[in-house]
């Protein structure tokens, strides 16, 4: 995981004077993501394009793995992320004819041969988690992207005579004011033969992604029953196996978030198993955090023993919470209350881990509630196909929530996060499977597993690692980050609302919709959150970045609240874990 930033001029970059004080005005900015790395390069072409990298070393730590990429077609590229596919790329000969010459064994490097092979369509044979900024000097053509669920973040931002690509807003704000998302599984093209520049998704509109009636993708989508359970089951096992494995690749040490949750003892589980079969050669290092005696802290302990990993767990107390919030809404650049409130954990954590150790690469369990429907609210689903039109807007959100948080939040301290749960492969077959194998009480209407009375979110997941963790933690019901972390004489959540009640008066509180009429935040949390969010990043454009979701309840959409019968200003409305 890296840093990169990108300037497009529209004429071409001023000469004298003036260039030298744009020039240094874009390196006092692009220092503002120097956690992102430890070294860093920056390449002008043709008086037109400036490139910036700010490097991580997670594969091939030589400076053969330095960018900004270059090749002698006049093809030049800065990525951040991880290419999971990219041996399988090397191996399949696709790229022969390309007479490409690898300088090094990076990951990313895959991404100039691989354009010099497909133009625009190359970003289709990509399985990782990435953004990019590619510049083909003959055609005058920019080319920016995003992975499928949006793992790495990216801002466009523009004034009257430049474009600006950063990973980063706080990079952008004092450069432009006009700042927005490039939204996951885009592509950017700005070109000479275009009048501006256009953005088009890429992502194949087939199966759960067909935007096709949904009744009829639904009836497509691969149902399940008893006559094919255990194969199914097996194709999930061992997917989620695979991805572990292509998740597990890198130069530097890697290390496990192991919340004593399912999904990321799930992932804990496999690389002890990996490791068993000598896949995996190293200790395996998993952390965790909490207040005191919490939830997490007590159920990770036992997954650690039972893996028989090196775990180390960290303490705070919940009123570090109040004391780091700023940082942690710099870091994160957001104000949406439920990712404030799960980052400020990880941000803890990742900081120590930083600190102790030498990992730079860690692993967790995201994404797996978005896909396998494992929400507390999920139980409230009426039909499959309300189940299945929540999954997809969730997966479809992550870019704003989950994915933002698990990037942002460890970056900032220099630590590269990955999701294996959110692998493409993976995501697409889950999603693919018909929903109804996804709801509440699946198992029990229909006899699926006669020792089930009683429905259960993820049944299929849990089902499909049956033997692979103690029980109790298998069939552990889904808590909260926020939640989790905290213990019954320490609760974050509560902590941090009662300070955001001493922080806003009644009178700021009801004057909201004058006073801040862009996203007006619904709770006296949220406002809190937003002026920390506006006195940082300033602009409209910055706070229209963010998804303004205010009708929510356990990270639903909308759509929960109505399956709960809860109005938007009934007090059982919290955007976190409480139901």
């Amino acid at each position: 995981m890296c840093g990169i930033f990108a300037v497009f001029s529209k004429k071409s970059f001023s000469l004298g004077k003036d260039s030298k004080q744009f020039f240094n005005r874009l390196e006092e900015n692009v220092k503002l993501m120097d956690y992102r790395g430890e070294s860093s390069n920056k390449l002008i072409i043709d008086n037109k394009v400036f490139l910036y990298h700010r490097r991580l070393a997670i594969n091939d730590i030589s400076n053969k793995g330095d960018q900004p990429f270059k090749h002698s077609s006049g093809v030049f590229c800065v990525v951040n992320g991880e290419i999971y596919n990219y041996q399988e790329l090397i191996d399949s000969n696709i790229l022969l004819d390309t007479n490409y010459k690898f300088k090094g064994k990076s990951d990313c490097e895959i991404l100039v041969p691989l354009y010099l092979k497909f133009g625009t369509q190359f970003i289709k044979h990509l399985r990782g988690m990435f953004s990019f900024v590619l510049y083909d000097s003959r055609k005058k053509l920019l080319l920016a992207g995003r992975d499928h669920i949006g793992m790495t973040s990216l801002y466009i931002g523009e004034d009257n005579e430049n474009t600006y690509i950063s990973s980063d807003m706080k990079v952008l704000t004092e450069l432009c004011s006009n700042i927005k998302n490039l939204d996951a599984g885009c592509l950017y093209i700005n070109s000479k033969s275009i009048e501006g520049s256009n953005i088009y998704n890429y992502l194949d509109k087939t199966g759960w992604r067909s935007e096709d009636d949904n009744f009829a993708v639904i009836q497509n989508l691969k149902k399940i029953d008893k006559s094919n359970f255990d194969i199914v089951l097996s194709e999930i096992r061992n997917r989620f196996i695979d991805t572990v494995k292509s998740h597990l690749k890198s130069d530097v040490p890697v290390g496990v978030l192991l919340s004593g949750g399912l999904d990321s003892s799930l992932v804990a589980a496999v690389v002890s198993r990996l490791k068993d079969e000598k896949y995996f050669t190293s200790d395996i290092k998993t952390f965790t955090i909490g207040v005191e005696n919490s939830v997490d802290i007590l159920a990770a302990d036992k997954v650690a023993k039972h893996i028989k990993s090196n775990h180390t767990a960290y303490n705070f107390e919940a009123e570090d919470a109040i004391t780091i919030l700023e940082d942690v809404i710099y870091a994160i650049e957001t104000y949406d209350i439920t990712t404030v409130r799960a980052s400020i954990p990880l941000f803890l954590l990742s900081t120590w881990i930083k600190e102790d150790t030498d990992i730079k690469v860690i692993l967790s369990g995201e994404v797996s509630d978005e896909i396998f429907a494992g929400y507390s609210y999920f139980r409230y689903a009426p039909t499959s196909t309300e189940l299945f039109l929540e999954t997809k807007d969730k997966v479809n959100k992550l870019q704003k929530y989950d994915c933002l948080r698990a990037h942002k939040a460890t970056i900032c301290n220099t630590i590269e996060l990955r999701v294996p749960f959110g692998d493409k492969m993976f995501v697409d077959y889950v999603m693919n499977l018909n929903p109804d194998c996804k709801m509440y009480n699946f198992c029990t209407d229909n006899e699926i597993d006669s020792n089930r009375t009683e429905g259960i979110e993820k049944y299929i997941l849990r089902k499909a690692f049956e033997g692979w963790l103690p029980d109790d933690i298998l069939w552990r019901k889904k808590e909260q980050f926020s939640d989790g972390v905290s213990s019954d004489k320490e609760n974050v959540i509560d902590t941090l609302k009662n300070y955001a009640s001493k922080e806003i008066s009644d009178s700021e509180f009801n004057d909201r919709h004058k006073l801040y009429p862009v996203n007006t935040p619904s709770t006296k949390e949220g406002l809190l959150y937003y002026k920390i969010f506006k006195k940082l990043f300033k602009h409209d454009s910055s706070i229209l970045t963010v998804d303004h979701n205010t009708k929510s309840v356990a990270c639903s959409t909308e759509r929960g609240l109505r399956w709960m019968n809860i109005s938007e200003s009934d007090s059982n409305n919290d955007p976190s874990g409480r139901i």
